[in-house]
């Protein structure tokens, strides 16, 4: 199918961000160079593989859809696990900034950036944004709401983490001492903060799903991390990258009597919410896109 949902030309920002072709297969904007090398690691999307949890949100992700749906936009696609199981369901095409992860992406796609989207408003019916929000930094993450609100003409699908503590998954580098968030995390977002960002829009449903974690109050988890030494412990094949000095060895730490106390304390208060939070947002009556 010929690509008419693309602009007919370039936006002056990614212009001016350098990033050559946003076209079909395009390179995809500029960004700073210990990001773009994180995301452009074709072995860290590799290890994306189907499992129980991400076939549960496919199927969430599928009952959500509104009724009548035939063309879906997949915002921030990564390597097309969503994408592809979506093309079933409806003409669907990838948009992801990263050429690695569009290696694996099965359906039409684009490379460019969800904060300068090369799509005309009212492409598609539907705009799916799968765990791409709380990645962005606050200028991007601005940018990429006004763009969803601009493009889609009717709905927003959202998947984000559950009103996740972000701090939780906190690293230090033992290179240069920054602390980060080992999924590179910028923000927790529930459904009430998703639907303020789009006031043009309507909460129409809301559903969770995913693998129960356990919150952890701020304070008793600072303790851990400060008293006990014991910070997020990488999983064995996952790449995390250090964003101030692109270090990439985490080596994981044993428990110790601290540690064990504090994760024994939080078991106790803390009660087990599912990962994901998903989020239908409809256009409002009498709202419409440029």
């Amino acid at each position: 199918m010929k690509a008419a949902f693309l602009k007919s030309a370039q936006p002056r920002r990614l212009r001016r961000q350098r990033e050559g072709e946003t076209a079909m297969h395009g390179t995809g904007p500029e960004r700073k160079p210990s990001e773009r090398a994180l995301y452009e690691i074709h072995e860290d999307w590799e290890r994306f593989t189907l499992t129980p949890y991400l076939e549960q949100k496919i199927r969430l992700i599928g009952e959500m859809l509104p009724a009548g749906v035939r063309t879906i936009l997949d915002v921030g696609c990564g390597n097309g696990l969503i994408t592809n199981a979506l093309t079933g369901r409806a003409w669907t095409v990838g948009l992801d900034w990263s050429r690695a992860a569009l290696a694996f992406v099965k359906a039409p796609r684009v490379c460019a950036s969800s904060s300068a989207l090369p799509i005309r408003p009212g492409s598609f019916d539907v705009l799916l944004s799968s765990e791409l929000l709380e990645h962005l930094d606050e200028e991007s993450f601005r940018s990429t709401v006004a763009e969803l609100a601009l493009t889609a003409p009717g709905h927003l699908l959202f998947s984000v983490p559950n009103a996740e503590n972000i701090h939780v998954n906190e690293l230090r580098c033992p290179a240069c001492g920054r602390i980060f968030n080992a999924s590179h995390h910028q923000r927790s977002l529930t459904a009430a903060s998703l639907a303020a960002l789009f006031p043009g829009y309507r909460l129409a449903a809301t559903a969770v799903g995913g693998q129960p974690v356990r919150a952890y109050p701020l304070p008793l988890l600072r303790l851990r991390q400060r008293l006990g030494r014991r910070w997020f412990q990488v999983p064995p094949r996952r790449i995390v990258m250090c964003p101030q000095c692109g270090n990439r060895d985490f080596p994981r730490t044993p428990h110790n009597p601290l540690s064990f106390l504090f994760d024994g304390l939080n078991r106790l208060i803390s009660r087990r919410h599912p990962y994901w939070l998903f989020v239908l947002l409809e256009r409002r009556m009498g709202t419409h896109t440029d």
